[in-house]
């Protein structure tokens, strides 16, 4: 059974490679541009996985990663955030994301993280 992660971003040009390298893996890939629309996304397919970028214009990753994990609907859902900021495993673990990515890192990191939930 193919296992599906849902990618929110709001740049199109992460959202485009991240789901070009995980379909190569054999994920199915929903993508979100705007986290106000994350549960909108959701609900039209629950995802195994969500990653999910940590800076977004309007509603957050942070914001987005707390509501989630306290929504007893998702909460068990694995999400790594993705981020830029050299303070992404603090901010990680204040909102209890299951994991991180440093936006910097190599495409094996993201599928070896991606492959270590699912």
């Amino acid at each position: 059974m193919l296992r599906t992660i849902l990618i929110c971003d709001d740049n199109a040009a992460t959202l485009y490679l991240y789901k070009k390298i995980l379909q190569k893996s054999n994920y199915v890939i929903n993508t979100c541009q705007r986290a106000e629309n994350l549960f909108s996304c959701i609900e039209e397919e629950t995802p195994d996985l969500m990653i999910l970028d940590l800076s977004m214009v309007g509603l957050g990753g942070e914001s987005a990663v707390m509501m989630l994990k306290n929504d007893l609907r998702y909460a068990n859902i694995p999400i790594i955030i993705a981020s830029g900021r050299p303070d992404i495993k603090e901010i990680a673990e204040r909102v209890k994301a299951d994991a991180y990515l440093e936006k910097t890192a190599d495409f094996d990191e993201l599928i070896n993280l991606v492959d270590s939930f699912l």
